[in-house]
């Protein structure tokens, strides 16, 4: 799997986050908690938070205030190196 520095970004806030369970993957939080940190917003952090889903990279559950996104363990060897 390939990510852009972009996606790679959003995947290190979500384990990087103070939400997080310690930087695990397949543990989610709150995507409003990471659009407030992320480098963009909009319809463009909605964007590559699709593309993430649509490479397997993350999981997204929820709709608005609720929905969570958690970083698979399958991007673990991406983000790694």
């Amino acid at each position: 799997m390939k990510l852009t520095q972009l996606e790679k970004e959003i995947c290190q806030l979500v384990l990087n986050n103070e939400y997080n369970g310690g930087n695990e993957y397949d543990y989610p939080v709150w995507t409003s908690v990471i659009s407030d940190y992320a480098s963009v917003s909009g319809k463009r952090f909605s964007g590559v938070i699709s593309s993430l889903t649509k490479k397997g990279a993350v999981t997204v559950d929820g709709q608005g205030n609720e929905m969570t996104i958690s970083v698979n363990s399958s991007a673990k060897s991406v983000l790694e190196n």
